[in-house]
């Protein structure tokens, strides 16, 4: 084991018990020689974390103590971390199969500096499967658009990119996720696993996002970092003007139809 791969794990959790102990069963679970620093950042600083995290045998620390929302929770992970990935699995999130980062350990040869992702299965509140998010084909454009988001569960980030793309920008708000994954684009492709590598819980507060709120989003991000799709911010900008449009079009055919 002196040469395995470390994955620190980081879960956010804000007084969700049931979630934060499926979360936990789930990370517990995975096989293989790999090792597992697991940090729980629980913003709501309550004692019953801890009495959730004690039943679990793998090695966790807690950073329990008000934060300004996830994002900055996240960061605290991160600054804890010391891992040669870091993993971001939400309270009520788990991973795919216990074999999840056995499958990463195998796709990546220098994990400190790459970074990637694999398919997220779309899991209700009731844990039945509700569809798929992710794609087998990274294509940068059609990403820093709006088109085919990176599931975040099923991302797994290399400590040194890390550090060199720095935290996650609060002021983003709950698209702060895919601002962070867009900077990593820039510095390299990712590594696609062709495998689910996570149970997307869809009742979480970033699932109620609208598409069209994300292509704005999206917008925003490319103009923080200063990314072109085209060669032209005035030609990117009309072409999220147009899928916002179309997302509007047939939103108001879905009402119009239901309304019959």
């Amino acid at each position: 084991m002196a040469n395995a791969l470390k994955v620190t794990i980081v879960t956010i959790t804000f007084d969700d018990d049931l979630g934060l102990e499926k979360t936990l069963s789930s990370v517990a679970a995975q096989t293989g020689a790999v090792l597992i620093e697991h940090i729980v950042v629980d913003g709501a600083a309550r004692q019953e974390t801890f009495e959730i995290c004690s039943d679990f045998a793998h090695s966790l620390a807690i950073i329990s103590e008000a934060d300004r929302g996830r994002y900055d929770a996240m960061n605290k992970g991160i600054q804890r971390s010391s891992g040669d990935l870091v993993w971001f699995m939400h309270s009520g999130d788990t991973f795919g199969s216990p074999n999840a980062l056995e499958l990463v350990a195998s796709a990546v040869s220098n994990p400190r500096t790459e970074w990637g992702y694999g398919l997220a299965r779309l899991v209700d509140k009731g844990g039945s499967s509700v569809g798929i998010m992710g794609s087998m084909r990274f294509e940068s454009g059609r990403f820093s658009l709006g088109g085919r988001p990176v599931p975040h569960q099923a991302a797994f980030f290399g400590r040194d990119l890390i550090s060199s793309v720095g935290p996650y920008d609060l002021s983003h708000g709950l698209a702060a996720d895919q601002l962070w994954i867009l900077a990593f684009s820039l510095v390299s492709n990712p590594i696609v696993v062709p495998e689910f590598l996570c149970n997307f819980d869809t009742s979480g507060a970033g699932s109620v996002r609208s598409p069209v709120r994300h292509f704005l989003d999206m917008r925003r991000a490319r103009l923080l970092l200063g990314v072109s799709c085209t060669g032209s911010r005035w030609i990117d900008s009309a072409i999220t003007a147009v899928l916002c449009a179309k997302e509007l079009a047939f939103r108001s055919v879905g009402r119009a139809i239901r309304s019959l």
